[in-house]
Parts: C-alpha cells; sequence; structure tokens
C-alpha cells in the first residue's frame, strides 16, 4: 500500500466529522422518517424515538417496512448523485457516497441480523411464518447475497467518483467509521445500557461497515479527479459536534415528538 504523502492527507476532523453525520442521518431515515413517518401518515403518533427502534401508539406492518425501505431510498438516492456526476467538491462527495454505504450496507445487513437473532422488522413481517427456521435461515441466506453484491456496488461507486487510491480509501474508512461507531456506541451505553444485542448493532452498523468494505480495498484505484483531498471545514466540524452531542444525549436515550 503506498504511502500518502503528509501535505496532500484528508483532514481528520472533518473526515470524522462526515462519517459522524452520515452515520446519524441513516438511522434517523430509518426510526423517523421511515417507520416515524408511516406512524404520522397513517394519523398515529411517536411515543419514543431512540438511535436503534422507535415506538408507535398502533403497529402495521406497512410501517414496519417503512424503516428498510427508507434507508433503500436514501441508498438509491446517494448512488444516483454520484453516478450522474453532479458537481461536487470533495467534502460533500466523501459524505454521499458514506450515506451510500451506510444506508445501503445497513438495509442489506438487517436482514442477516434479523435471522441469526430473531430481532428487527424483518422477523416482526413474518413472525406469523411457520416453522420460523425457514424464513430465519431464508432472510440470512437472501441477506447476505445481497450484501456482498452490495459492497462491490458501493466500492465500485467510490472508484468511479472519488477513485484516488487505495491508501486514502482505507484511511478514510477508518477515520469515518471511527467517528460514527464512536458516537453510536456512546450514544447506546448512554442512552440503552450496553446490553450485548444493543451494543452489536450500532457496532455492525459503523465499524462493521467499514470492516467489509476494507475486504475490497484492492479494488480502489486512482480515478480522474479534479480535487480529492478533503480539506478541513469549521462548518462540518461544528455541526459534526453539535450532532453528536444530540444523537448521544437526547436520542440515545429516547425522546418524544412534539408532533
Amino acid at each position: 500500500m503506498a504511502a500518502i504523502d503528509s501535505a496532500e492527507r484528508d483532514d481528520v476532523t472533518t473526515v470524522l466529522s462526515l462519517g459522524v453525520l452520515a452515520y446519524t442521518l441513516e438511522t434517523m431515515f430509518h426510526e423517523g422518517m421511515g417507520h416515524g413517518g408511516l406512524c404520522f401518515a397513517q394519523g398515529h403518533h411517536i411515543t419514543l424515538l431512540t438511535p436503534l427502534w422507535m415506538r408507535c401508539d398502533v403497529t402495521t406492518p406497512l410501517m414496519v417496512f417503512a424503516g428498510p425501505a427508507a434507508n433503500l431510498i436514501a441508498a438509491v438516492a446517494s448512488f444516483m448523485m454520484l453516478r450522474i456526476g453532479w458537481r461536487m467538491g470533495s467534502r460533500l462527495r466523501l459524505f454521499v457516497w458514506l450515506c451510500l454505504a451506510f444506508n445501503g450496507l445497513v438495509v442489506v445487513g438487517y436482514p442477516i441480523v434479523g435471522g441469526i437473532t430473531g430481532f428487527g422488522d424483518w422477523p416482526y413481517l413474518f413472525r406469523s411464518n411457520q416453522p420460523a427456521w425457514v424464513w430465519r435461515v431464508s432472510l440470512a441466506v437472501i441477506g447476505l447475497s445481497c450484501y456482498l453484491i452490495a459492497l462491490n456496488v458501493i466500492v465500485s461507486s467510490y472508484v468511479n467518483s472519488i477513485g484516488d487510491g487505495c491508501a486514502r480509501f482505507v484511511r478514510r474508512l477508518v477515520l469515518a467509521t471511527t467517528g460514527a461507531g464512536t458516537v453510536a456506541m456512546a450514544a447506546q451505553v448512554y442512552g440503552q445500557s450496553g446490553t450485548p444485542l444493543g451494543l452489536f448493532l450500532p457496532a455492525a452498523c459503523t465499524l462493521g461497515v467499514g470492516g467489509s468494505l476494507y475486504l475490497l480495498r484492492d479494488m480502489v484505484v486512482t480515478a480522474a479527479n479534479t480535487e480529492t483531498v478533503v480539506r478541513r471545514s469549521l462548518p462540518i466540524i461544528a455541526s459534526g459536534a453539535v450532532v453528536a452531542a444530540i444523537y448521544v444525549l437526547l436520542i440515545g436515550p429516547g425522546i418524544v415528538p412534539s408532533l
């Protein structure tokens, strides 16, 4: 792996902040806009919103399905933004790609977790089907197959839209997922206590995403882009700090929306 010239390195704090922003946005897409949006749209009320789950006064299958659907829509939108090639600076391109990575891998990884643990949206939707092992094994197998496909699509998208070498790719993965993972785990420990499953889920959605993408690092080659270095942005750093504080201190323990 080629070394990165220190003069050309991305700003550490900015990449950390982009990871925090992309991950927290992914969870709010799932819980807030997906589950919560359908809860409101169906005339019901959110009784509690946390980083990993949302409670509505009435639960319907469509509302449950809306969580993964929101992540899928966000992933497709992010992919299309990078694919179309809108004029974006390096910071925005990396942020959109991180949104693609978090939303895309969470939406295909969730069936794997659901099949193995019996936790989450998909087990709720299939709970009436018996024997349970049939749909649990099917969820895990289908989820794993989609996960492997999504990995290749996401890394290829990085190569085509950013693609500035393996070393920088790895460094960005480490920084972004470390920032996201730190905030995700802190919110869980502070707000929901450190149960094994409660710690595993945020770790899998952040550090697990980075680790699985790291396995395909050799696919990343240099592409012709005019601006690749992520330079320091005080607004992004400030936004990351504010969002991290809100996510850990307020959403972590759970909030009741006023709407």
